[in-house]
């Protein structure tokens, strides 16, 4: 291969042989030191005899640190790094050379650092800087100078491949040039190509929660992955991967993302959907959940059902639906305790005020289960000094009469049998007293009420609790509780009905203390104030990345319709929310298109999506009478496609039915795939999906099955599902419809 065509080209490979020498040089050292730490982590579990020591612990962790080292070192060998910068402190006018990777390489013997890692502080010279002046915050303060050089540096299989010096338009180019490509199967990592806003993101302090508003194609997703891997880098003494936590919308999801975090050197992030983590946090408690999807439910409703139906969800997803609970589980605490005095025979062990003290006061940082749980011990203690004093008064009272008796009455068999009538009753009197007490205080355990979650739950939501309403509330509620019962007696629920579920259980059982440290949702917008609530009493703490677009808003009608819902309600102001307005996914007649629905039906304060100055095809619409002339038009279409060699192609349409159907038209030399709800894994080719599943994916083509008014008429969330399916291609856009075309993609 040919050195590049660049005045340093010789320069640049020269420096690029001499990394890749040490890189092989630490390489094999690490090598022989993993191998010698591996037989002492064996050796220290031998002494150990399976018991876990502060020697072993240590040795582990070691083992653990090299291997991980070793594993970038082996990734480092493939592209040591991909740009340089030169930059020269005002401090003492002495230039530095930093040449930055997605690893950090150092010298083995001086521990300087031959590659600097992307996440570390002088990056930032890189990511948020341009020719001149700049300064960036590094552990002892600001460090002022002056950026003379960007270079880029296209490194690949050990071979130097492009040398750029970056200025703003041949940055812009080099951007362009990425976004040009055309994507495989997984979203991937953009180390080499983070613009300066999402740079912050990146960075971001740790203890605040972070709230990301990014248009469509922002890189929302990608960006909050790289916080995860910066937040670990700069946060290695106290942040491991299995303490984060990534809440996604759904496994084809995950599996969408999987190879980000690995391809950042990070495994073993806790990556789940919300309703697995609810389910994982119940356990054994958790019931059936009736899996139907909500937003093709939704858009299969009329305009009055669906605005009904939204009442009640968002009603069910509020944080006055969780004051009511609470209110419940209040009530509920009282009576837990029996309404009446514990008695053990004549002998009052505590009255129903002193126990109820005991309950709501003494045992109150424990859950209900476990504070009953603690009942037996107080009565246990109290019965035994009863059955004592009772012993006692049976015994002085029998000799009290036998002193009588003897006093009274001669000697005489008749004496004799009253002293033996007496004795007897004695003895059985104490028996009695020591046979109550063997099942005492599991009898008395019986009074105490059973705690199942779902009866309280179904308790919660019947007509038999008053809850606290006001006049406009009393119609809803009514209403939901009479939708819930049929569901609730036949012991199933819904999604919306986790988090009052996960709040009732922490109450009445307990949930074990998370030990995630921080958590991404990605697509917020579609988590309820009362599940934002429910995530932070979960955690115990305010570290999340919260990203989502509310103009993608496809669950409104139980989601968010405005962050403030929950920067101050849920964050007490303790949030920051910051914008990503910039769009580098579509091309920008694709989003100049996609600005139809936007305007059309605007989302209040929120700001157009403004697209990067990358070009391409027109989006194209075409009518058709009748579905199989339709079919044949996105037959040769997509197979057009193909040959110009793009590799991901998804044709949408509104639902899973007509997904069906479209699929089924399809001939199999096209290697069409049906996406499904229940899909766990994700592959690129040409796959029919329901609009209800692109959220977050994105593809190399889109083709629109249907854009009729009968597919999306003039209404808010046929607006948002419209919106979010046309911003998902990077390259091109064809859109069908069958009549007349929907006034959403009317010009403003």
């Amino acid at each position: 291969m040919t050195e590049p065509n660049h005045p340093a080209a010789r320069e640049e490979t020269e420096h690029l042989t001499q990394t890749l020498a040490l890189i092989r040089h630490e390489t094999d050292r690490l090598a022989d030191e993993v191998e010698v730490q591996e037989k002492e982590v064996v050796m220290e579990r031998l002494r150990a005899g399976g018991i876990y020591s502060s020697d072993l612990i240590v040795a582990e962790n070691l083992f653990s640190f090299k291997v991980q080292a070793l594993s970038h070192l082996r990734l480092a060998a493939d592209r040591a790094y991909f740009t340089r910068v030169d930059f020269t402190p005002d401090s003492d006018g002495q230039m530095r050379t930093y040449y930055i990777g997605k690893w950090g390489v150092m010298h083995g013997e001086s521990l300087e650092p031959v590659v600097v890692d992307w996440r570390a502080p002088v990056a930032n010279l890189y990511y948020a800087g341009q020719l001149g002046p700049i300064s960036y915050t590094a552990p002892d303060g600001a460090i002022a100078g002056v950026l003379s050089l960007k270079r880029q540096l296209g490194v690949k299989n050990g071979r130097l491949e492009t040398i750029f010096d970056t200025d703003v338009a041949a940055q812009d180019a080099y951007l362009m040039g990425v976004l040009g490509e055309v994507r495989g199967d997984r979203l991937r990592d953009v180390v080499s190509t983070i613009q300066a806003e999402q740079n912050v993101i990146i960075r971001h302090k740790l203890q605040r929660a972070l709230v990301v508003q990014g248009v469509a194609g922002s890189g929302k997703t990608t960006i909050a992955l790289h916080r995860i891997a910066y937040l670990l880098y700069a946060f290695r003494d106290t942040l491991t991967p299995a303490k984060m936590m990534i809440l996604a919308p759904n496994p084809l999801f995950l599996d969408y993302i999987s190879a980000v975090l690995p391809d950042l050197g990070v495994e073993q992030v806790v990556q789940t959907t919300y309703v697995k983590h609810i389910a994982s946090l119940l356990g054994k408690r958790m019931p059936k959940l009736l899996e139907k999807d909500r937003l093709e439910a939704m858009l299969s409703l009329g305009n009055e059902q669906r605005a009904e139906m939204e009442t009640l969800l968002r009603f069910e997803g509020s944080l006055r639906f969780r004051e009511l609970l609470l209110a419940y589980i209040a009530g509920l605490e009282r009576r837990v305790v029996p309404d009446r005095d514990i008695t053990f025979g004549p002998a009052i062990l505590y009255t129903r005020s002193q126990m109820e003290a005991i309950f709501l006061e003494e045992l109150k940082p424990f859950p209900f289960e476990r504070r009953v749980a603690e009942i037996p011990k107080y009565l246990l203690k109290k019965r035994k000094g009863a059955q004592e004093q009772a012993a006692a008064w049976y015994k002085a009272e029998c000799d009290r009469r036998a002193e009588q008796i003897l006093t009274s009455m001669p000697d005489s068999p008749e004496r004799r049998a009253r002293m033996i009538k007496l004795y007897n009753s004695r003895d059985e009197r104490l028996e009695e007293i020591v046979s109550q007490g063997k099942t005492y205080e599991k009898d008395e355990m019986k009074r105490w009420p059973r705690l199942d979650l779902l009866e309280k739950y179904r308790e919660f939501l019947s007509n038999g609790w008053q809850p606290p309403l006001s006049e406009n509330e009393l119609p809803v509620w009514n209403a939901l509780c009479e939708r819930k019962r049929a569901l609730l007696l036949k012991k199933r629920v819904e999604p919306e009905d986790l988090a009052p579920l996960a709040t009732l259980a922490l109450h009445l059982f307990g949930i074990p203390r998370s030990e995630i440290r921080h958590t991404v949702i990605d697509e917020a917008q579609d988590f309820s104030p009362f599940q934002f609530m429910l995530l932070r009493d979960l955690a115990g703490n305010d570290s999340f990345t919260i990203v989502g677009d509310l103009m993608q808003g496809v669950r409104a009608f139980e989601g968010l319709t405005a962050w403030e819902e929950i920067l101050t309600p849920v964050f007490d102001g303790r949030a920051t929310l910051t914008p990503l307005r910039t769009s580098y996914r579509s091309t920008v007649e694709i989003m100049q298109f996609a600005a139809r629905v936007a305007e059309n039906r605007p989302v209040p304060g929120q700001t157009p999506a403004r697209p990067v100055l990358r070009h391409g095809d027109e989006p194209s619409l075409h009518g058709f009478d009748d579905a199989k002339c339709r079919d044949s038009f996105l037959v040769k279409t997509v197979q057009a496609m193909r040959a110009e060699g793009y590799g991901t192609i998804a044709i949408i349409d509104r639902d899973i039915t007509r997904c069906a159907k479209l699929h089924k038209a399809l001939p199999a030399s096209l290697g069409g795939r049906l996406v499904k709800a229940d899909d766990t894994r994700y592959a690129g080719g040409v796959l029919v999906i329901p609009a209800a599943l692109v959220k977050g994916l994105e593809f190399d083509c889109v083709v629109m099955a249907d854009v009729g008014e009968s597919a999306y008429p003039d209404a808010e969330l046929d607006a948002r599902v419209l919106y979010v399916c046309l911003t998902r291609p990077l390259h091109k856009l064809v859109c069908c419809h069958m009549g007349a075309v929907t006034p959403l993609l009317r010009k403003a």
